[in-house]
């Protein structure tokens, strides 16, 4: 057992799928450069404590405690640990902290002790734990921050998708939604027709196809179509467009990467993806809507526990 360690796990993207997977057509997500940071040590008191420098909700400790137990269901624990948690992932964004805060408990503890699992065990404690958030996982977000690269859900099913060219993309916070994920939803249902999931399925496949090329041009030109087809069904608030549109007339692609909203004029965070030599035109842009532009790029490989 070793005295201490340090594990980060990646937050994650929905790159294509939003609201459309409930339609059965595939969601692609992925693996990006903003991490939970878990650095593990042994204490004296026999028990497991986690440290914070932010107060957290109740519900953030029995995330936190179920994520132990999920461990014990594999591996001996003797002793006490201590974890502190640090992030450069934004809590509550839809970019996967409640998978990423589970899975550095998980990976913390097995490296700490030596062990190793799985990643199909592993993805299985992780959607229990997330259950506690989300009421069901599904199993998108941990697949992601457990295997890293790219993850895709088609026909029910969730696997790793190739993944060899880190792209450097943005994410744009385009403020907090003032509608619930559950009324984005239900507004979304009611705009699905047969075409509409038709041309969902067939920009998913085409995105996928570029990212694994690292083919960036083609790439800016389907999430240009993927967000047009996220303003059809009525999840793209009314300044979010405007500020697509302008991304579209400099050559740029952009699209809500999430629930969105049906209601107000803030969309939650959406993704920017630009050729080299237009980073000064998007954070002009970006600040003349008085949204914020951060750099990231594709996390590749699986956590370090993984067998």
């Amino acid at each position: 057992m070793l005295k201490e360690c340090t594990v980060n796990v990646p937050g994650k993207v929905i790159i294509t799928g939003e609201h459309s997977v409930l339609q059965g057509c595939p969601a692609i997500a992925a693996a990006c450069s903003k991490y939970i940071t878990n650095h593990l040590y042994i204490n004296d008191t026999g028990k497991i404590e986690f440290k914070d420098p932010d107060p957290q909700p109740p519900v953030a400790y029995q995330l936190l405690n179920q994520a132990v137990e999920e461990f014990k269901r594999y591996f001996e624990l003797e002793g006490g640990v201590t974890m502190e948690f640090s992030s450069t992932l934004p809590i509550g964004s839809g970019m996967g902290s409640s998978a990423a805060v589970a899975s550095s408990v998980f990976a913390g503890l097995c490296m700490i002790t030596g062990n190793r699992i799985t990643p199909e065990a592993m993805l299985e404690s992780i959607k229990r734990c997330e259950n506690i958030i989300h009421g069901t996982s599904s199993g998108l977000d941990p697949a992601a921050v457990i295997y890293g690269g790219m993850v895709k859900k088609a026909d029910g099913v969730i696997s790793p998708r190739p993944l060899s060219i880190p792209l450097q993309f943005y994410i744009v916070n385009t403020g907090k939604p003032e509608c619930s994920t559950g009324e984005a939803v239900a507004e979304a249902k009611k705009h699905f027709t047969p075409s509409l999931i038709t041309q969902f399925t067939a920009v998913a496949e085409r995105i996928e196809e570029h990212i694994e090329a690292g083919n960036m041009a083609s790439l800016i030109a389907d999430v240009q179509e993927n967000e047009k087809l996220l303003e059809a069904i009525g999840v793209v608030p009314e300044k979010v467009k405007t500020f697509a549109r302008k991304a579209e007339a400099l050559g740029m692609g952009f699209k809500i990467s999430g629930a969105g909203a049906s209601c107000g004029d803030k969309g939650g965070i959406g993704l920017l993806f630009l050729q080299d030599g237009y980073q000064a035109q998007a954070q002009d842009l970006c600040q003349s809507c008085g949204y914020t532009m951060s750099p990231v790029k594709f996390h590749i490989g699986g956590l370090p526990c993984l067998a």
